[in-house]
């Protein structure tokens, strides 16, 4: 009862300061199906998710960085917001960023890069304020691979994510990874 009550004083203030909140359960109810279902189209996960995250999360831009092992880069599909700007980037996989990310296994934010220029400069012309890598050690790998990561802008209220919305990314995140991986051996 008392969650409840919490929880219809929080949508209220939410509403009266003019926020948005989102109800993780129901995103990955409502999402979590689809793009944790055997994927092999990497196109249409790249399109699909950052879609996604802006609209449920309320973002000013979003992107996912896929691995192309044909090539050797990484790809960035970009919705909204700086689309024009970051959509179609490459991004090699002997970058500082990629490197940071694979080595790191988790979550990077901007602020925990200022004094790391490169990466800085690499996490500024994806417009991200925060990613969520997903790196692979699977066996079909010879060693730890990232396999794709989102990019996340500013949430659109101003606010900071949150631990909340980090847990929900990783989730999210390992959701997707765990059948993604099929599509870069198939």
């Amino acid at each position: 009862m008392g969650g409840s009550i919490l929880s219809i004083i929080r949508r209220l203030v939410f509403r009266l300061l003019g926020y948005h909140h989102y109800d993780y359960q129901e995103i990955l109810e409502k999402y979590g199906f689809a793009l944790s279902r055997p994927m092999t189209d990497l196109h249409r996960l790249s399109l699909m998710l950052p879609y996604l995250l802006i609209k449920s999360m309320r973002l000013t831009v979003a992107s996912v960085m896929i691995l192309d092992p044909e090539y050797g880069f990484y790809k960035v599909h970009a919705v909204d917001g700086d689309k024009c700007q970051i959509d179609g980037q490459l991004v090699r996989k002997e970058s500082l960023l990629v490197q940071e990310l694979t080595a790191r296994k988790k979550e990077l934010f901007m602020p925990d890069v200022v004094d790391n220029n490169a990466i800085f400069q690499e996490m500024e012309k994806l417009s991200a304020r925060l990613i969520i890598p997903a790196v692979s050690e699977s066996f079909r790998f010879a060693k730890p691979t990232l396999l794709f990561s989102i990019n996340l802008g500013r949430i659109l209220s101003g606010e900071d994510f949150t631990d909340e919305d980090i847990a929900f990314l990783k989730k999210f995140v390992s959701q997707i990874m765990v059948n993604l991986e099929q599509a870069f051996v198939s």
